[in-house]
């Protein structure tokens, strides 16, 4: 379903309410990878017992920390970039 077509079928109300209960009862793929690393977890925890934490399930990997000087070279980078602009349109 497309966002129109969600905008025409259904209310602000109904959209709400699912997000409300969204918040309560999540759904959707993450919540899904979260239950599957769950059962791998608990299954492995009782085949071997090594010390693994749940999170290692998962089949995402961690988004990589910025350091800061990263992150001050983009700022940089941004602030030129609207400075160059800003002249074109004066």
């Amino acid at each position: 379903m497309t966002k129109n077509e969600l905008e025409c079928r259904a209310t602000g109300r109904e959209i709400n309410d699912w997000m409300a209960y969204y918040h309560l009862e999540p759904f959707g793929e993450e919540r899904n990878d979260y239950r599957s690393a769950l059962q791998v977890f608990a299954i492995g925890k009782m085949l071997n017992g090594e010390k693994v934490s749940m999170f290692d399930m998962m089949p995402y990997t961690p988004k990589p920390v910025q350091t800061w000087q990263q992150m001050q070279a983009f700022c940089k980078g941004m602030a030129k970039s609207m400075a160059k602009k800003e002249k074109v349109n004066v």
